[in-house]
């Protein structure tokens, strides 16, 4: 048997399974040999035995594996969602803020360490894990844009969206649905190469989305929190806008970056790019090197710099051709009480819907408290 999205090795008692190249889980080397014979190479793994037999029982063992012991290449726990529902939360699936623009999140967690993350993820995070089935996001995404017009499909997930491993054939299936007109994605760009970008081009993608912070080496790398080639960035920020649409997006950090958005603002006019300066937001849970400026305060900031350099900064949703478009109804309200199924430590589900609960241990059928509800977005906790 050969697979597209698992690597094996072989490791003493175990043999580890490396899946969609970010992940792995352990099989017993015991539980294989229980089936026949085996030998590994990469992504073959050969049984002495009959097809059928081998296929079936191997089958339901790595099934298994992958729901239960799914990790992380760091360790930490991760959780292979591959099934309805995806609606409901915000740190992965599919987000309707009652526009034309569908966030889709297909993975969670990131290679960089960045000092301001809003949601504390990146390579020193012990955060859960979760990764969507590329087959499931298409799906869905389909039936959430049923009653929609044209839109955009926006890759912004709270992590990098290049860390998903399927991410080229998702582009390409979501590229293919008629109402699909944009599709972008939020990128720091480390791991991205010319040929990756051509092959995202080639998939239907029409716009980068990249994270630049400082020009200066020192100071990006210790914004980023560890090893980072701003120069590389860079070089590569100039390739991307021979091919497609590229937007620099930098974080103004008040005391840290100030004096770098000049130079931001200088680099992306000399690439062709479009620039658009987000002001830092303090965040319950999230890392806060400063202060965040009052929004007066960034838009004056925004002002003077346009003015200088000839240039818009201060980017509104109809700069991306959004516009507010009909959603989907919620099954439930902030305050009622329902019935509802824990699946993991941090989610239930019902009715279709993800809701966010507290850590917890508990399994199977509860009843909640929805307390929020606002863009189909539901935290609760249990009655």
């Amino acid at each position: 048997m050969e697979f597209k999205d698992i690597v094996f090795e072989d490791r003493q008692d175990v043999i580890r399974a490396y899946f969609l190249r970010y992940f792995y889980f352990d099989i017993q080397k015991k539980k294989l040999n229980k089936i026949a014979k085996f030998s590994i190479n990469k992504s073959k793994i050969t049984f002495n035995t009959t097809q059928t037999k081998a296929e079936r029982q191997f089958q339901r063992l790595i099934s298994k594996r992958v729901l239960e012991d799914l990790k992380t290449l760091k360790g930490n726990k991760a959780t292979y969602i591959c099934q309805p529902p995806i609606i409901g939360s915000l740190r992965f699936g599919l987000v309707d803020r009652d526009t034309n623009c569908i966030e889709i999140r297909p993975i969670t967690g990131c290679n960089l360490n960045c000092i301001y993350c809003s949601i504390n993820e990146g390579i020193e995070s012990s955060k859960a894990d979760y990764i969507v089935a590329k087959d499931v996001i298409v799906s869905e995404f389909k039936k959430l844009i049923e009653n929609k017009k044209e839109v955009e499909a926006h890759i912004g997930p709270q992590g990098e969206p290049l860390m998903y491993a399927p991410l080229i054939e998702l582009i390409r299936e979501i590229s293919q649905i008629d109402k699909v007109k944009t599709i972008s994605i939020d990128t720091n760009g480390l791991l991205l190469t010319k040929d990756l970008v051509d092959r995202l081009a080639e998939a239907g993608l029409t716009r980068i989305n990249l994270s630049i912070n400082a020009l200066n080496p020192k100071l990006a790398k210790k914004i980023a929190g560890c090893n980072y080639n701003i120069e590389r960035i860079l070089d590569i920020a100039k390739y991307i806008s021979s091919k497609i649409e590229l937007l620099i997006a930098p974080v103004l950090l008040p005391g840290i970056n100030e004096q770098e958005m000049t130079k931001i603002i200088e680099f992306a006019k000399s690439a062709n790019a479009a620039i658009g300066i987000q002001n830092f937001l303090e965040y319950k849970g999230g890392r806060n090197p400063v202060k965040q400026l009052s929004w007066q305060d960034f838009y004056n900031k925004l002002e003077q710099w346009a003015e200088k350099y000839k240039i818009k900064l201060n980017l509104c949703r109809e700069d991306f051709n959004i516009c507010e478009q009909k959603t989907l109804e919620k099954p439930f309200r902030k305050g009622q009480a329902i019935d509802a199924e824990i699946i993991s430590d941090e989610y239930a589900r019902s009715k279709g819907r993800l809701i966010k609960i507290p850590g917890t241990s508990k399994r199977g059928k509860i009843k909640l408290k929805i307390t929020r509800d606002k863009h189909n977005i539901f935290f609760g906790y249990i009655l």
